[in-house]
């Protein structure tokens, strides 16, 4: 499951390793809808019919007021299997857009940590699957920042 998939490259290209991926995506102008890319909210209740092996976030959490990551930690954990992975990239850098600052949120790769080992109150344990930045689907060249999870087998 990749949240804030954009037009779903990711996705398609999953497909077609014969993978079952999906997508969702917050910016309706971006997203063409199908039968594996969604349109929806990623900090709102979001539960898949099964669990998912892995979820994903390429610069997307940046974007996300801070008062709302709690929704969308729940969402990574409610549709993650026990022993699931979530990857992440983050990025602390401004993406303006006609002046304005699309990024929200400007943490360092350790105070992403933090957050999310606070916000996942144990249901997601930091791992290192030893991946080098140019490993990832997405990274901020000048700070790179990733987050690498599992989830716990307790609730």
């Amino acid at each position: 499951l990749d949240l804030g998939c954009a037009k779903g490259t990711l996705v398609k290209a999953a497909r077609m390793l014969g993978w079952e991926a999906y997508g969702i995506e917050g910016a309706a102008s971006v997203v063409s809808p199908s039968r594996f890319i969604f349109n929806g909210d990623i900090t709102e209740h979001i539960s898949a019919s099964e669990p998912f092996d892995m979820v994903t976030a390429w610069e997307v959490l940046e974007h996300i007021p801070t008062h709302l990551l709690p929704g969308v930690v729940n969402n990574i954990v409610r549709n993650l299997k026990p022993g699931g992975l979530f990857l992440a990239s983050t990025n602390d850098e401004p993406e303006l857009h006609c002046g304005v600052d699309l990024h929200v949120i400007k943490l360092t790769n350790a105070k992403w940590k933090e957050t999310f080992s606070a916000l996942s109150a144990g249901r997601l344990m930091e791992i290192d699957l030893g991946l080098k930045p140019h490993q990832y689907a997405r990274q901020n060249f000048k700070n790179p920042s990733f987050l690498v999870y599992q989830r716990t087998y307790e609730n």
